[in-house]
């Protein structure tokens, strides 16, 4: 029993868990659309990790930087990829245009109010 729920609820860094093979083939099309896209690209990653660039394949890519916002900033190891501190329901230290894609994998349900969410969704458009 163990086993298969490490399987459906594993970490996105478990290559073998059913979550992170529904999160490939999200990120299937993502990628598709990314690389349509005039470089050098620039993302902002509202509540996002290191770890989750690594396992798509996108990480120490010379032409997508990657910005990772989180409430504590944290550490990072690829030369395209770059943390800060900061809020998703505050991005006013951005200017307009600053990023090509603001992307969130997870973070809006971390947000608790529909207030806070509607802050979020409204400053990363």
């Amino acid at each position: 029993m163990k086993n298969i729920i490490t399987w459906l609820f594993g970490v996105s860094t478990d290559r073998d868990s059913l979550g992170n093979q529904f999160r490939q083939k999200r990120m299937a099309l993502f990628k598709e659309q990314l690389h349509t896209l005039p470089k050098p690209v620039n993302i902002l990653d509202v509540g996002g990790a290191q770890a989750f660039w690594v396992n798509t394949g996108l990480h120490d890519t010379q032409d997508i930087h990657i910005t990772i916002l989180n409430l504590t900033k944290a550490t990072t190891h690829y030369k395209n990829i770059s943390a800060v501190k900061g809020d998703a329901t505050d991005l006013s230290a951005y200017k307009d245009d600053a990023f090509d894609i603001v992307f969130s994998n997870s973070v809006i349900e971390h947000l608790y109010t529909k207030d806070n969410q509607k802050s979020m969704a409204k400053r990363s458009y």
